[in-house]
């Protein structure tokens, strides 16, 4: 009579535990690789259903922010990620309560360490690196704002196009260069331009966000 109820006790911390271990993996997946970006799944652990509270499990909570901005659609929740370096991460969650992922922004510099496994990630200059993955050349907003210009708008049936509904790639010019001295105003507009185009070929551009839709 002892042995069993002492059998009942330990099933009694035996279940709780599988059933938490069980709901850990549910939620927060194993991560082969930290650092790899797939549009549409992941950036590195976080995931369409990584909540504000599970985000801490994988990054420090000090490095965490969390701030509320107004748009046109509303109230944006945001939380910010290793902010002001270079593996800065801005993650868009579909509500207040922070338990759904949107998409997420990779808004760092060059030496990011997030990356595509076709090998693009910000800081990629756009000749020799960006157009040698895409294969083709490419069409961009103008940079009229921080927030869309730059957009890539039309990736003319390169290899990046099938990333097209789950993956934005803004692009900026380098701060070593100055418009105004290439007479190049018209860059400054809303205008689309291509990477064919032989002024553009002055501004230093390089990939400045990704922005990853899971």
């Amino acid at each position: 009579m002892r042995l069993q109820s002492t059998l009942y006790l330990l099933l009694l911390f035996i279940i709780p535990i599988v059933s938490i271990g069980q709901e850990d993996l549910e939620n927060h997946p194993p991560v082969t690789n930290e650092w790899l970006v797939i549009p549409g799944e992941q950036v590195g652990a976080i995931h369409a259903k990584t909540t504000r509270t599970t985000l801490t499990h994988h990054f420090n909570r000090r490095a965490i922010r969390d701030y509320t901005t107004a748009t046109s659609d509303g109230i944006q929740h945001i939380s910010t990620v290793n902010e002001q370096t270079a593996n800065s991460l801005t993650v868009y969650w579909t509500n207040e309560m922070r338990n759904t992922v949107n998409r997420v922004e990779i808004n760092g510099w060059v030496g990011s360490n997030w990356y595509l496994e076709n090998g693009l990630r910000v800081g990629l200059t756009l000749y020799d690196q960006l157009l040698e993955i895409n294969q083709q050349s490419i069409q961009f907003k103008g940079f009229y704002n921080e927030k869309e210009g730059g957009m890539v708008s039309n990736w003319n049936n390169g290899r990046l196009g099938a990333l097209n509904s789950n993956l934005k790639v803004q692009l900026w010019y380098s701060g070593s260069c100055e418009l105004t001295e290439l007479n190049s105003y018209n860059f400054l507009s809303n205008n689309m331009h291509s990477s064919t185009e032989e002024l553009a070929q002055f501004l230093e551009l390089r990939v400045y966000k990704l922005t990853v839709y899971l």
